[in-house]
């Protein structure tokens, strides 16, 4: 569980490196997405975090493609 936020232990909150797996992308452009407000994260001791619902909300949007 994240010291940060408050987050549910049944939720699993994935670093950065495992984001980027995830996603296929670099730690970089992983951080972009974050920045640019794509894909929802905290930071967390200085790591950047997310939910597997936050990468799953980002993929739906990819999807659906740009407005």
């Amino acid at each position: 569980m994240s010291k940060d936020m408050d987050v549910p232990a049944d939720i699993q909150v994935l670093g950065i490196y495992r984001i980027s797996s995830v996603l296929d992308r670099t730690p970089r452009s992983v951080k972009r997405l974050i920045k640019d407000g794509k894909l929802k994260a905290w930071r967390n001791g200085g790591r950047w975090e997310t939910t597997e619902e936050n990468i799953r909300n980002y993929l739906r949007k990819l999807q659906k493609g740009p407005k």
